[in-house]
């Protein structure tokens, strides 16, 4: 683990997962799901994942053959983007909520004991979701093939606004820290950071998409 937090401010105090008893994570997933189904019809625009595929088509050589993994993907509007963009069936979708009918039911903060394969990328906006950014950050990171690549879309909201299911807050000096210590430990090459300027509104939800977009290439 980096000696730098990646995470600003965090809900939860104890984010030692595995110290957790059965009772903390099923009420932790009782959150997750709940918001689940105030956010389950949202989709954002297509334009916002194309960005995303945009930036992999430049630093990517052969395409055809990718195994991709979205977490927190709430329905599966997000893997058929990336399915029609990538030109590839073999993108797959995980979410904690049953009633996402993602590809894995999972929580996504036990991922690298509950998945055990390897991606050659695996994306997220829904890292403020989790119960210790810094720990699932680096757990992703383990199930992302060496050579491959992990894409985390941050969310900057008030660091205040923390809540049982909005887990994390982030600021973008913490995020680009947390990474630097990484790439200088030559656990990872930096491909991109820096916001995601698509902000065009989906016509169907208003849903609009801006994030500060990390993009990083696992190196060990």
């Amino acid at each position: 683990m980096p000696g730098i937090k990646l995470e600003v401010n965090n809900f939860y105090t104890n984010d030692d997962i595995a110290s957790w008893s059965p009772q903390m994570l099923a009420e932790y997933k009782r959150s997750q799901v709940e918001r689940h189904f105030a956010k389950k019809d949202k989709r954002r625009p297509e334009s916002y994942y194309k960005s995303c595929v945009t930036r992999m088509h430049d630093e990517m050589i052969v395409l055809e053959d990718i195994r991709m993994l979205c977490l927190g993907t709430r329905n599966n509007w997000e893997r058929d983007c990336f399915r029609r963009l990538f030109g590839t069936n073999s993108v797959y979708s995980a979410d904690i909520s049953p009633y996402a009918h993602a590809d894995y039911s999972v929580d996504f903060n036990l991922l690298s004991s509950e998945i055990t394969e390897t991606w050659d990328i695996i994306f997220s906006n829904s890292i403020d979701h989790t119960i210790s950014a810094s720990t699932s950050y680096m757990n992703w990171l383990s199930c992302v093939s060496v050579g491959g690549y992990l894409i985390v879309d941050f969310d900057m909201a008030p660091s205040e606004n923390v809540t049982s299911h909005d887990c994390a807050a982030f600021n973008k000096i913490m995020v680009q820290d947390f990474l630097s210590d990484l790439a200088e430990r030559s656990v990872i090459r930096t491909v991109f950071v820096g916001d995601n300027n698509d902000r065009e509104d989906s016509s169907s939800s208003g849903y609009t998409a801006g994030y500060f977009r990390t993009i990083v290439q696992r190196l060990k």
